[in-house]
């Protein structure tokens, strides 16, 4: 299926122009934005090609980054789009390489054999009871302080905020404006600051 003359008219559309539509809910600036940028992410994935980790590994994680660019990026702060875009994926892409470099430089002596009684059927380490209860009631304490200093609103602005929905989608949802899921978004940051 071909581009729309709308999808067309977007690829001559500034990269802020692109992500300010991104950010009011426009699916086809994302996609335009994305294919504009997949070149680059393939051609900066193929340097890391000796690596351990694939190439499509290492493309996907070039996206991952390039969605928090999209969401993160600041025009004000005086760098590009296309120059802080290319930072987050290069930086991506060295954390990746480096915690596979550490992977391999481990000590024998700290590997835990497959075979070991430590692990639960799922892979995970079992865990001291008494410890798994301390870290439950914290938790459970953690949560319940955080619903007392939260409105019932800034409370579902959270939810949707950590799902990964964007401003103008919580707005929608909760029948309000963008602008008031932002206020409410900082007036949680100030209270949870003290949890």
């Amino acid at each position: 299926m071909g581009k729309t003359w709308a999808d067309k008219h977007m690829d001559n559309y500034s990269d802020d122009r692109l992500i300010a539509l991104i950010r009011s809910g426009d699916g086809n600036a994302f996609n335009t934005l994305a294919e504009r940028y997949l070149s680059v992410i393939r051609a900066k994935a193929s340097v890391y090609r000796g690596a351990k980790t694939e190439l499509e590994d290492f493309i996907q994680e070039g996206f991952i980054s390039f969605i928090h660019a999209v969401k993160s990026f600041d025009s004000t702060a005086g760098a590009s789009f296309s120059t802080y875009v290319g930072v987050c994926i290069q930086r991506r892409f060295l954390s990746v390489y480096k915690s596979e470099k550490r992977a391999k430089d481990i000590p024998r002596e700290c590997l835990v054999p497959l075979s070991d009684s430590s692990l639960q059927p799922d892979g995970r380490m079992s865990r001291d009871p008494e410890q798994e209860l301390i870290d439950a009631e914290s938790y459970q304490a953690v949560m319940r302080h955080i619903k007392s200093v939260l409105s019932p609103f800034e409370l579902q602005v959270l939810s949707y905020y950590l799902s990964g929905h964007t401003y103008a989608h919580t707005a929608k949802a909760l029948g309000t404006h963008p602008k008031a899921v932002d206020n409410a978004l900082q007036r949680i940051r100030k209270k949870l600051r003290s949890v």
